[in-house]
């Protein structure tokens, strides 16, 4: 139930089935987009360096059935890779993937191939 005008009213779940990864999930938007998603029926990947808020994070989403966290520098594609199959493992897909990461400081940009396909389980 979500509390729309001081009245209780079911949510929509317009994620329910969905499976997403957000980066930058453990602080800030990206913890809120966590728990937003969680709260629509989105089953959730929490990919961040933070790990100290990790299990805080997922609990309040709905725990282990709902959220689970992989550590991820967004800057190595191995890391994203892991996330990714995380997804996929844990979860049967990927459907959302939100960027919420930034990368403070003067970087050149960065060209990453795209070196494979994902496949959905379901």
């Amino acid at each position: 139930m979500a509390a729309v005008g001081g009245i209780e009213k079911p949510r929509a779940l317009r994620l329910q089935g969905r499976v997403a990864v957000v980066t930058g999930g453990a602080s800030g938007i990206g913890e809120a987009t966590v728990k937003l998603f969680a709260a629509e029926g989105a089953k959730v990947i929490i990919a961040d360096q933070n790990d100290a808020d990790r299990e805080r994070v997922a609990r309040e989403a709905g725990g282990s059935d709902v959220a689970r966290f992989i550590h991820c520098d967004v800057t190595k594609e191995d890391n994203i890779a892991a996330a990714v199959d995380l997804s996929v493992s844990v979860f049967a897909g990927l459907d959302i993937m939100f960027n919420n990461t930034g990368i403070i400081g003067i970087r050149c940009p960065m060209k990453l191939p795209l070196k494979r396909t994902i496949t959905s389980t379901r």
